[in-house]
């Protein structure tokens, strides 16, 4: 089978939600960029992915261009480990959940 390369996708999102993602992206340790928060959020919200892989083959940000002579790069934020990951999936869900019976209250 082909390789897929990743698609671009393009999304319209209300205020109230990008202020909502943004939110949850600075409680990250790492601050992800905004499409990188969108990527982890729909993860979360879909569950696993499955055993094989991505289906575009690559991580996000996998393929890095090699530094320029003479020019160091700056220091990286530790990247999540699983249970980093699997603890914001379970906040994440929980403030969805709360979110939601705040909405039906209201």
């Amino acid at each position: 089978m082909k390789e897929r390369k990743p698609s671009r996708f393009e999304i319209r999102l209300p205020p109230e939600l990008e202020d909502r993602i943004d939110e949850w992206r600075r409680s990250q340790p790492d601050l992800p960029p905004r499409a990188e928060a969108a990527r982890r959020l729909i993860e979360a919200g879909l569950g696993p992915a499955p055993a094989s892989g991505p289906v575009g083959g690559s991580t996000p940000g996998a393929t890095r261009k090699p530094a320029s002579p003479g020019k160091t790069a700056a220091p990286r934020a530790k990247k999540p480990t699983a249970s980093d990951r699997q603890a914001t999936a379970a906040q994440t869900k929980e403030a969805q959940i709360r979110a939601l019976r705040e909405q039906g209250a209201g």
